[in-house]
């Protein structure tokens, strides 16, 4: 007997977001493991969970999809039933903390099923479904280090020993003068009429490497603008050190390239991050921030979002772009976006292959 729709829709939904949790279970796993990583210098592990943890989105979706099969049965390539397991589905999620990356991971299993060529609207969520977040958050995503008197060494002192990394120091007095007085340097230079209130800092470290990354912004009610913070940590035999202290929009830019591997960092509710980061580096794409955050498959749901956005914004047409023809790609845009797409060729010449 051939299932009803509801019935495959409720079936459907409730797999995936099961599957979506045992994903999420063991990547946060996995992250948890990068601060005993940092206390115990134990790179080659953490080189190997960083690998593991990048291939446990493939894997997860590669069994459910083999799981999902014979629970559909006959509904599995009706769009019909996947229409409604979308309902179904959004409705399951809406309390959850991590509600974009459900979305994006139901999004990888129909696309899996149907080997979909562009977008399907109804068995996907090419947009959210909401527009704003549909669950509380359960607790700040930043604390806020005082710095009384205007008294950096104070603050970085606390931000560094609140962060509990689990180390010892090689000169902790030393480094905290240091990271002040090149705080104070910078505030001088970019000619600050306040002097600083406060430290806003993650509430969780970054790990990535063999680094482990306090990441925030000084912060002052009078100035109009914030001065970007980060505090790059090592470990070595004779203790932990503040190896740099970033202090501008690029250089934290850097941080968070694309380019970059991906960070370790224990977080509930993604969003707040992403949000909390786009104030300390603004001109970063929420994409990649995703993408940073080791969510690389939600960061590319945003990066389509936001091409769509700006599509949807525009009458210009796309256009070839400026500078030398590929032999491979074929490179265009559009003149008031900033983002170069490729495609690559059918058939082009030798010596390429």
């Amino acid at each position: 007997m051939i299932q009803t729709l509801s019935r495959s829709a409720n079936i459907g939904a409730r797999a995936i977001e099961e599957a979506f949790d045992s994903y999420t279970t063991e990547f946060a796993a996995i992250t948890r493991r990068a601060r005993l990583r940092f206390a115990r210098r134990e790179w080659r592990e953490m080189r190997s969970d960083a690998a593991k943890r990048l291939g446990l989105y493939r894997r997860r979706i590669d069994r459910l999809v083999d799981e999902i099969r014979p629970l559909l049965a006959e509904r599995l390539e009706d769009r019909m039933a996947w229409a409604g397991m979308k309902a179904v589905y959004s409705g399951r999620i809406s309390g959850r903390q991590d509600w974009d990356l459900a979305e994006t991971f139901f999004n990888s299993v129909t696309r899996r099923v149907f080997a979909t060529v562009g977008v399907d609207e109804d068995i996907e969520f090419v947009s959210s479904d909401f527009a704003s977040p549909p669950s509380p958050s359960h607790g700040p995503i930043f604390r806020e280090v005082s710095c009384p008197g205007g008294d950096l060494g104070v603050a970085v002192r606390r931000v560094v020993e609140d962060a509990d990394l689990g180390v010892g120091w090689e000169d902790l007095d030393r480094d905290v003068a240091l990271a002040a007085d090149r705080i104070a340097f910078c505030l001088e230079r970019a000619a600050w009429q306040h002097a600083p209130a406060a430290i806003e800092i993650a509430s969780k470290p970054f790990y990535r490497g063999t680094g482990a990354y306090l990441v925030g912004r000084v912060v002052s009610p009078g100035a109009i603008d914030h001065l970007p913070l980060v505090l790059a940590i090592r470990n070595g035999e004779r203790g932990a050190w503040i190896d740099a202290v970033l202090l501008n929009e690029r250089d934290v830019s850097v941080l968070f390239s694309y380019t970059r591997s991906y960070f370790h960092v224990e977080i509930d509710r993604p969003s707040d991050l992403v949000r909390f980061l786009k104030g300390v580096v603004p001109r970063k794409r929420v994409a990649e921030l995703y993408i940073a955050l080791g969510f690389s498959k939600h960061g590319k749901t945003e990066l389509y979002r936001d091409i769509l956005g700006h599509i949807a914004s525009t009458d210009e047409a796309f256009e070839v772009a400026a500078g030398t023809r590929g032999m491979v790609m074929a490179a265009f845009g559009m003149p008031s976006h900033d983002l170069v797409l490729k495609i690559i060729r059918d058939r082009f010449p030798p010596p390429k292959q």
